[in-house]
C-alpha cells in the first residue's frame, strides 16, 4: 500500500494542470478521503491469511507540492562566435580644448627674402625750434700780471665765451718746459713752489670750429737776494 501511495503521488505531480485551480483542489481533497477509506479496507483484507490483494487503479493526482529551493548557478557557457561589424554611428560631440603643451624648439632662421620696392615718401616733419647762434671764442684772463716771491704759489684764471664751447689750453712762452696737467683745472693755472725759472709769459688759448682767441699774462718771481734786500729796506 505504501508503494501504491508513492506511485499515486508521483503520477499526480506529472499531470498537474493550471486550469481551474480551485475545482482541482476540491476534487483532489475528496479523492484523498476516498482513497484513505479504501486503503484502510484493503490493508485489513490484505493482512488476512490466504488473501492476495492486487493493485488497484491509480488514484487521482495529488495537490502540487511546495516550491523547492533555488538550485546552484550553472557553469558559464562558452563564448559565442563574433558577430558581424555593425554600422558606423554618427560622430560624437566635440570634446573640450586640451591644455597647451610646452613650446617647441626654435627652428632655424629662414632664407632672407628679396628686397622690396621703395615705399612712398612720408609726410614732412614739423619744423624744429631755432638753434643757438654760433660764435667765435673770446678769451679773458685774470690777473694780467702777477708778482710772487720764490717758493710761493701763483694762480691765473682763463675763461672764454663762444658757441660751440671753446677748449682752453695754457702754455708757457719762450720756454722749453711744458706745463703739467695737474697745474691746469677748468681754465685755472695753478703753480706751486715757484722758482725764478717759472717767471715769464703764459698764454691761454681758446679754440672752437670758428677760430681761436689768445690772451697772455706775465709772472714775475722775486729771487732770495732780492727778497732779502727788500726786507732790509723795510727794516731801515
Amino acid at each position: 500500500m505504501l508503494v501504491e501511495t508513492r506511485a499515486l503521488h508521483k503520477s499526480g505531480r506529472q499531470v498537474v494542470s493550471t486550469k481551474n485551480a480551485s475545482a482541482t483542489d476540491s476534487t483532489a481533497e475528496t479523492m484523498l478521503k476516498i482513497n484513505k477509506i479504501l486503503s484502510s479496507g484493503r490493508l485489513y483484507l490484505c493482512q488476512s491469511k490466504g488473501v492476495t490483494c492486487s493493485s488497484g487503479p491509480p488514484g487521482p493526482p495529488g495537490p502540487p507540492g511546495t516550491k523547492g529551493a533555488r538550485g546552484e548557478r550553472g557553469h558559464r557557457g562558452r563564448t559565442g562566435n563574433k558577430g558581424d561589424q555593425g554600422i558606423m554611428g554618427s560622430p560624437g560631440k566635440r570634446g573640450k580644448r586640451g591644455i597647451m603643451g610646452p613650446a617647441g624648439i626654435k627652428g632655424e632662421p629662414g632664407i632672407k627674402g628679396e628686397k622690396g620696392e621703395i615705399g612712398p615718401a612720408g609726410m614732412p616733419g614739423s619744423k624744429g625750434e631755432p638753434g643757438e647762434s654760433v660764435s667765435a671764442p673770446a678769451a679773458v684772463v685774470s690777473p694780467v700780471t702777477l708778482t710772487v716771491n720764490e717758493g710761493g704759489s701763483a694762480s691765473f684764471q682763463c675763461s672764454a665765451s663762444g658757441n660751440p664751447e671753446p677748449a682752453l689750453v695754457w702754455s708757457q712762452l719762450n720756454s722749453q718746459s711744458e706745463i703739467t696737467q695737474s697745474a691746469v683745472s677748468g681754465g685755472k693755472l695753478q703753480l706751486k713752489h715757484v722758482t725764478v725759472s717759472d717767471a715769464g709769459l703764459y698764454q691761454c688759448s681758446a679754440t672752437n670750429i670758428l677760430g681761436y682767441s689768445r690772451k697772455v699774462v706775465r709772472l714775475t718771481v722775486n729771487g732770495e737776494l732780492l727778497v732779502m734786500k727788500m726786507i732790509r729796506n723795510e727794516l731801515l
